[in-house]
C-alpha cells in the first residue's frame, strides 16, 4: 500500500531467501513473497487475524516452524509449532503464570488505525483506542503523544494505553509527520519544523478530526507524553488552551532548541549511534550552528511563552537523566512558579529517562490517573498505597502552584 516500511523478514533457513515480509507501522501484516509460502501462510494469518507474527522456519524439510503471535489487546506473546504436512498450529510454550495475570483481550481495546488529512494535504496516520462498548462521543480523551520525535506508535501492545482505556478514556496516538516507520517521505516532511509549527499541527489536527468525528467530548481533553511527547503536551496546553484542559510531561524539554544543542556539545547521544548526533540533525533539517532557525525554534517554545500558559500542568523530571537535562525541567517550573500559574513538580533525584521500578512506574500512572480525573472528572482512583503514597510525597517539589519545604 506504500504507506509502511519493512519491520523485518522470514528468511529461509538454508538459502537466506526473504520468505515473508512483516509490516507493522500502520497495520500488523505480514506477506508472503511467493507462491508456495502464502498458501503456506494463509492459514495462520485466518487463525490470528490482527496479529504481529513472529516466524522462524525449520532448518530441515520436515522440520516445523516457530510461531510468535502477538497483538494490540494482548502483553503477552504465544509460541506454536507448526509442521509442513499439518495445517493446524500448535502450542509449545504457554506462561500460565503470566497468563493468569493477563487482561483478557476480550476485555482490552484493540487499536484502531486511523488517518486524517493534514491542512497541507499530508495525509497522516495514528491510533485510536476506546473502551469496549463505550459512546465514544461522551469519553474524555487523552492524546498521547510519543517521543522521539524520531519513533512512532506502533499497533503493539501498550500497557499505558490500556491502563488509560480501562479507567474510561478514549485515546489517540498520533504519528505525527517526521515519526519513522512511514516512509523517508513522512520522516522528512517535518523539515525541522518541531517548534509551535507544523509538526505540532498535526497533532492539534488530528485531535480536532477525531473529535469531529465523534471520538471524545470536546470539553474534556488532555494530552500527555514523554520526553518530546511531553514537550508537545506542553506547546498544546500553551497555544491551545480551548482544545486542550490538561497537560502531563514527564522528563519533556521545555526549550527543544536549547536540548538539542545541549545535547550536541555534550555528545549524550553519540554512544547510541555510528552516525555523530549533529550529523543526523543536519540531516532531519535541524542544525544547531543555524541561529535564525534555533531562534525561531525557542521562540515559540513552553519556556519562552510561560506566560501564556493558563492550563495545569503535572510535570516529572528524572536528576540522572541523560537525555533532557534536569535543568530544563526545572528552570521551566521555576518559571511557572514565579508566573503563579498551575503546576505540580515531581523530581525523583536517582532516576534516568524513564521510571525505573515498579513503585515508581505505578507511582507514575497513579498520577496520570488523579491529575486527569481531577481535570477532565473521568473515574476517580483508588487510595494509593502506602509505598506509592510515601514515593510521591518524597518525590514532589511543587503543588499547584506552591513551593513544598
Amino acid at each position: 500500500r506504500g504507506e509502511a516500511d519493512l519491520r523485518e523478514l522470514t528468511l529461509d533457513p538454508a538459502s537466506f531467501k526473504p520468505l515473508i515480509a512483516h509490516y507493522g507501522s500502520t497495520l500488523l501484516h505480514s506477506h508472503a513473497l511467493d507462491t508456495t509460502t502464502k498458501a503456506w501462510l494463509q492459514p495462520i494469518i485466518q487463525a490470528f487475524p490482527d496479529a504481529r507474527l513472529q516466524i522462524s522456519m525449520g532448518t530441515d524439510p520436515g522440520a516445523p516452524a516457530l510461531i510468535g503471535v502477538s497483538s494490540s489487546q494482548s502483553a503477552l506473546t504465544r509460541w506454536f509449532l507448526r509442521w509442513p504436512t499439518d495445517p493446524a498450529v500448535h502450542v509449545v510454550l504457554d506462561d500460565l503464570r503470566q497468563a493468569s495475570l493477563s487482561v483478557p483481550e476480550s476485555a482490552a481495546a484493540r487499536k484502531i488505525p486511523v488517518q486524517w488529512p493534514a491542512s497541507d494535504g499530508l495525509q497522516l496516520h495514528g491510533f485510536v483506542s476506546v473502551p469496549p462498548g463505550s459512546e465514544t462521543a461522551n469519553l474524555p480523551l487523552v492524546v498521547k503523544v510519543h517521543g522521539g520525535p524520531w519513533t512512532l506508535t506502533d499497533p503493539d501492545y501498550s500497557a499505558s494505553t490500556q491502563f488509560l482505556v480501562n479507567r474510561g478514556y478514549a485515546v489517540f496516538e498520533p504519528n505525527f509527520r517526521g515519526s519513522t516507520g512511514l516512509g523517508r517521505h513522512y520522516l522528512l516532511a517535518a523539515k525541522g519544523d518541531f517548534g509551535h509549527g507544523r509538526v505540532q499541527q498535526d497533532i492539534v489536527e488530528g485531535t480536532r478530526w477525531l473529535l469531529a468525528n465523534g471520538i471524545g467530548d470536546r470539553q474534556r481533553v488532555a494530552i500527555i507524553g514523554a520526553s518530546f511527547g511531553g514537550y508537545a503536551a506542553l506547546l498544546g496546553v500553551t497555544h491551545e488552551p480551548e482544545l486542550f484542559k490538561l497537560a502531563i510531561a514527564a522528563v519533556p524539554p521545555s526549550d527543544f532548541a536549547w536540548t538539542l544543542r545541549w545535547a550536541v556539545e555534550f555528545q549524550v547521544l553519540e554512544l547510541e549511534t555510528t552516525v555523530p548526533f549533529e550529523q543526523t540533525l543536519r540531516t532531519l533539517d535541524l542544525d544547531v550552528n543555524d541561529a535564525p532557525a534555533m531562534a525561531r525554534l525557542s521562540a515559540g517554545s513552553p519556556l519562552s511563552q510561560a506566560d501564556q500558559l493558563s492550563r495545569p500542568v503535572v510535570l516529572f523530571a528524572g536528576g540522572q537523566d541523560q537525555r533532557v537535562a534536569i535543568r530544563s525541567v526545572t528552570h521551566y517550573a521555576a518559571r511557572l512558579l514565579e508566573l503563579g500559574k498551575d503546576v505540580d513538580l515531581y523530581i525523583e533525584r536517582r532516576a534516568g529517562h524513564e521510571p525505573d521500578g515498579a513503585v515508581p512506574r505505578e507511582a507514575w500512572l497513579y498520577l496520570l490517573e488523579h491529575s486527569l480525573q481531577r481535570e477532565l472528572g473521568g473515574k476517580a482512583p483508588e487510595a494509593p498505597g502506602t509505598a506509592i503514597a510515601e514515593y510521591l510525597q518524597r518525590h514532589q517539589r511543587i503543588a499547584r502552584g506552591r513551593l513544598l519545604p
